[in-house]
């Protein structure tokens, strides 16, 4: 059987919107590689992605805002938290 090759899209033009992403370019996007996008899709924490049939999966462009502002978020929260003393020992 031979496997036929994805057709190469071409980039947009600078004038269009860009309102959805592939995987590929998510990943580029954000500066992640797939195989951390994947883990976060497996954990819960990746962005929801629109499926298109045919195996095609989209992430809108809002719901990457939305997925940085809250990865964005925990950040913020995790600086907040003061880190727990191993051993609980006191003096």
């Amino acid at each position: 059987m031979v496997k036929r090759k994805r057709a190469e899209i071409p980039p947009l033009p600078a004038d269009v919107e860009r309102l959805a992403y592939t995987v590929q370019e998510f990943c580029k996007a954000m500066r992640i590689g797939e195989t951390l996008y994947y883990k976060m899709k497996r954990e819960g924490t990746g962005p929801v992605e629109l499926e298109l049939g045919g195996g095609k999966k989209l992430i809108t462009a809002d719901e990457a805002r939305r997925w940085l502002a809250a990865r964005m978020r925990e950040l913020e929260a995790e600086k907040e938290t003061p880190p727990t003393e191993a051993g609980g020992a006191s003096c």
